[in-house]
């Protein structure tokens, strides 16, 4: 019996696995460069790259590579400054930009400057207030790849749903453990 209920267990799982995947159609073989495709991903700002590397996933390096690139187009200054002690520290100040910028930069420069810090913020606080908003930025930079065709939003749907499937099971799993433990002085192992 307990054989044939963990073969039924694994049979479950496999047809809840491959139900999952059924729901999205797989991209063609031939993956050759369309006309009317993406881009070429040469030309990509470093939050949008590194988000590309990372199958979608927005870090705080992806964010910091952002800063540094706003730095070199001039529209923040990094600047170091010597506190007490010979102690070196870093504040950013906003400069006013000339250009357009990105979806993704704009949710940057939100995250960076506030209400309290408008102008000028130390990197050190600078950093934990993009920690804090990493969501929007993440957000902003998943909404542009989308719209480059460089994110394939099926395969990410799909993906989500096998994290939280995931997630759901191994909480089931944590929750049947103490309860499998009553039964091993009547059942030994099985359970």
């Amino acid at each position: 019996r307990w054989i044939a209920a963990a073969a039924m267990i694994v049979l479950a799982g496999l047809v809840l696995l491959f139900g999952l995947r059924q729901q999205y159609d797989s991209p063609p073989a031939d993956l050759s460069p369309m006309g009317s495709g993406g881009s070429v991903p040469d030309a990509l700002a470093p939050g949008l790259a590194g988000s590309l590397v990372s199958n979608g996933r927005t870090t705080l390096e992806h964010a910091m590579g952002t800063v540094f690139a706003l730095a070199e187009r001039d529209v923040i200054a990094i600047a170091e400054t010597r506190g007490r002690f010979g102690v070196h520290s870093f504040d950013i100040t906003r400069r006013r930009s000339t250009g357009p910028l990105a979806p993704h930069e704009q949710a940057l420069l939100a995250a960076l400057f506030d209400e309290r810090h408008p102008e000028q913020t130390p990197l050190s606080g600078a950093r934990n207030r993009v920690m804090r908003r990493l969501r929007r930025f993440g957000a902003a930079v998943q909404q542009e790849l989308a719209a480059a065709g460089l994110l394939d939003m099926d395969r990410k749907r799909v993906r989500d749903r096998y994290i939280r499937v995931g997630i759901v099971l191994l909480i089931l799993a944590g929750l049947s453990v103490p309860i499998a433990g009553f039964f091993v002085r009547r059942f030994a192992g099985w359970p």
